[in-house]
């Protein structure tokens, strides 16, 4: 596998795992504060607004697919963009210890 896509992939994963916790947190966060069950939850709401929008109907499970590819994909692409962007020395540095 060439280094770039060694480095893609791992810039992918790293967004992706970090896109969990704030998903997690968000929700821990909600119930702390006591909000309504449907406070935390910005995406599914987003696409139902979207949708509405455009006089689509869309059910709750399509809107939380849509809505969490959304999220996931985003994470991993600001993933890749972090890691393609490093310095040189950092990146040899975080290679080494990866490894």
């Amino acid at each position: 596998m060439s280094s770039l896509t060694t480095t893609l992939g791992r810039g992918a994963a790293a967004g992706l795992a970090a896109g969990v916790p704030q998903v997690i947190l968000a929700q821990a966060e909600a119930r702390v504060l006591d909000l309504p069950g449907d406070r935390a939850d910005i995406g599914p709401r987003f696409v139902r607004r979207v949708a509405e929008r455009f006089d689509a109907e869309v059910g709750p499970a399509l809107r939380w697919v849509v809505a969490g590819g959304f999220h996931f994909g985003y994470a991993a692409w600001w993933g890749i963009r972090r890691c393609t962007r490093l310095p040189k020395a950092a990146a040899s540095t975080s290679s080494r210890t990866a490894s």
